[in-house]
């Protein structure tokens, strides 16, 4: 089996891995947003 400390190396890595997805996703989420508002302001316009 794995060792106490292989296993808090592990975590750490899953731990960064899904924070950087859950950034990466958070920031998608934040583009989507102001793209939408910035075509609803364009056609608003017209």
């Amino acid at each position: 089996g794995l060792k106490a400390n292989e296993w808090r190396r592990i975590k750490t890595i899953i731990d960064r891995q899904y924070e950087e997805k859950a950034t990466k996703l958070a920031l998608d989420d934040l583009s989507c947003e102001s793209i939408k508002r910035w075509f609803d302001m364009e056609y608003s316009k017209n």
